[in-house]
């Protein structure tokens, strides 16, 4: 098939290459010529990073690019006259209320539907891949009805990605959700040819990757996908939530949460998300669970859970900084702190949401220094934090390492008063404690990803603070 993706960012890039592999013919398009010009000049050998950081990513846009079933442009005219399925993958950010911008989405549709002028009586599928509200792909149809005179239908297909995961995740989607215009949806599937060719397109678009036997394509209506993609991502992100302030309570009345969540791993029901943490970040839990608080508001619906979910991430992101604070007996002045990891998960250079831009921007008030290490995160936090007009005036008291400088993890350890674990990069899994003993001027870990063991910490001789666990003080 011949495909357009608008958008090159976490969704864009990878989904593109990952179509592209599988035979597809894909030009994927941005109005960012810095960004496209960054990508080309990887894929000519003229540096060797991508912006977006996913696993396995690097490997498969070089070899379809040299296959040529995988291009980069900023002409989204010419992205959209050699296609016939145009993937909006843009952003969505959330307004200052909490609610969706959608305007990136309905410009990009504007610039589509004048595109399709190019000649009269052609068809084009429109597929919202971005995350957006009930409703947009009606304003999206308004919007090309607009501009343009030729046909068209506007398909719902959110992506289930996580970031870190987005190349394994789109070659093996646990589901494949489309939704049709309703009329397509609830139309005589014998009578209504175009809704008939809808679902034989996409069935055949997704076919690799619905193998086994197993039907992973779910259809639906528009507003079905638009709303399906927010409540997956508010069940996961009150599972986060439920678990943190779980595991805060276990440690309060002194049980132990790896203990007594252990069996929950064997209980289908629960899922994965039982490991407890400084709390959810990432460009899709916060935004969309605060996109959905707005959708109860403005439907006038009361939300007694739902609503109370950002407040506890928040609550939670500074759980590790309370306790620092009672170690040092509220005077964390004139100390310096070392962290590792800023990016918000492991395997992405994304730190949108981090909690340690809340954790950092907490000890620079307190008057401390911050010594931060990322493989990938560090260009991406730099600017996060330089955006913080309550902290602008102490970021000299700041220094990153990282392997862009040609630094280690350990280097940021020299003269530290404790080390903070804010990511679960697998390079932080299994250290030299010995090193970082020897390095810190105080034996003290806290451990934001429940990565290590208490056991082993106590007989080390490190102090060590985790969360859903007893403290081990020396």
């Amino acid at each position: 098939m011949k495909i357009a993706m608008v958008g090159t960012g976490y969704v864009g890039l990878p989904q593109g290459a990952v179509f592209a592999n599988v035979g597809n013919k894909v030009i994927c398009v941005d109005c960012l010529e810095d960004r496209i010009n960054e990508i080309k000049k990887f894929c000519d050998g003229q540096t060797n990073k991508l912006p977006v950081h996913e696993s396995g990513l690097n490997e498969l846009v070089l070899r379809n690019y040299s296959s040529k079933s995988l291009d980069f442009t900023t002409d989204i005219n010419y992205a959209v006259k050699e296609s016939d399925l145009i993937f909006l993958c843009v952003g969505t950010p959330a307004n200052g209320d909490g609610s969706v911008n959608t305007q990136y989405v309905l410009n990009v549709a504007k610039e589509v539907g004048n595109a399709m002028n190019y000649a009269d009586d052609i068809y084009k599928m429109i597929v919202i891949k971005s995350t957006v509200p009930p409703g947009t792909a009606k304003e999206v149809s308004k919007v090309l009805k607009n501009t343009t005179n030729n046909n068209f239908d506007i398909i719902s297909n959110p992506e289930f990605l996580a970031q870190g995961e987005a190349v394994s995740g789109s070659h093996k989607p646990d589901r494949i959700v489309i939704g049709l215009p309703k009329e397509k949806y609830f139309g005589s599937l014998k009578a209504d040819s175009k809704s008939v060719e809808l679902r034989e397109t996409f069935r055949k678009l997704y076919a690799p990757f619905n193998m086994k036997g197993e039907d992973k394509v779910f259809f639906m209506t528009n507003e079905d996908a638009e709303l399906h993609k927010y409540i997956a991502n508010t069940y996961l992100a009150a599972q986060i939530a439920i678990t943190n302030e779980a595991a805060n309570l276990a440690k309060k009345v002194g049980a132990n949460w790896r203990r007594l969540s252990a069996p929950f791993k064997y209980d289908h029901r629960i899922g994965s998300f039982i490991h407890p943490s400084t709390g959810f970040g990432g460009s899709c839990f916060p935004k969309d669970v605060k996109a959905i608080v707005k959708v109860f508001e403005k439907e006038g619906v009361e939300s007694k859970v739902i609503s109370k979910i950002i407040p506890a991430n928040e609550y939670q992101k500074l759980i590790l900084n309370q306790s620092l604070n009672e170690f040092y007996d509220s005077n964390l002045k004139d100390k310096t702190f070392s962290i590792w990891g800023l990016s918000f998960k492991a395997e992405t250079n994304d730190t949108r949401e981090s909690s340690a831009i809340e954790i950092i921007a907490d000890l620079l008030k307190k008057g401390a220094k911050v010594k931060a290490y990322d493989p990938e995160g560090v260009p991406d936090m730099k600017l996060k934090l330089s955006e913080r007009q309550d902290i602008s005036d102490l970021l000299e008291n700041i220094e990153f390492f990282s392997t862009y400088t040609h630094n280690s993890k350990y280097d940021a350890l020299k003269q530290s008063d404790g080390l903070m674990v804010l990511t679960e990069w697998m390079e932080f899994r299994q250290p030299d404690f010995m090193e970082i003993k020897k390095l810190l001027k105080i034996p003290i870990i806290l451990d934001g990803r429940d990565l290590f063991k208490p056991e082993q910490m106590k007989e080390l001789g490190f102090n060590y603070i985790c969360i859903g666990n007893e403290n081990i003080l020396q």
